[in-house]
């Protein structure tokens, strides 16, 4: 992971990435990568408490930033009628996603990612709070909880 003043890589992969599935009730976003003869695990990004998105249906390649300014940042205040609250331990990050020519974000409260061998057609790994015995954690939960 890097870091800049106004951009925190939080993953990055060049594999190619679907948007599996939104759930309202949730408020729960899942980006997919599935097995493949060159990449056998199959890979998940969960975002959580999801506000507001603007993504397209898949990415050929993925990296996910957090982000505190730019063209974003104005795109996804205009969508939500206000101005955000981009400072660390709030429950509002604005995630910027990119792969190739394609570009999109996501605001919600965490985002993490998580791996296993299963096939495509097997149930996502965010079904729970904590992750199955055979699913591995490919990063934390981001950004950490505040510890008091």
């Amino acid at each position: 992971m890097t870091a800049s003043a106004t951009e925190f890589l939080v993953y990055e992969s060049d594999r190619e990435f679907q948007l599996w599935s939104w759930h309202v009730s949730h408020s729960q976003m899942i980006l997919r990568s599935n097995p493949s003869s060159d990449a056998p695990l199959r890979t998940e990004i969960c975002f959580k408490n999801v506000r507001a998105a603007s993504v397209t249906s898949s990415f050929p390649s993925l990296r996910v930033s957090a982000i505190i300014e730019g063209s974003e940042v104005s795109a996804a205040e205009a969508v939500i009628g206000r101005g955000l609250n981009l400072v660390p331990y709030t429950d509002e990050v604005l995630f910027r996603l990119s792969g190739g020519s394609l570009h999109g974000w996501v605001l919600a409260s965490v985002v993490a990612g998580r791996e296993d061998a299963e096939s495509y057609s097997s149930p996502s790994m965010f079904d729970g709070k904590n992750s199955r015995p055979n699913v591995s954690e490919i990063f934390p939960q981001f950004p950490h909880p505040r510890r008091e």
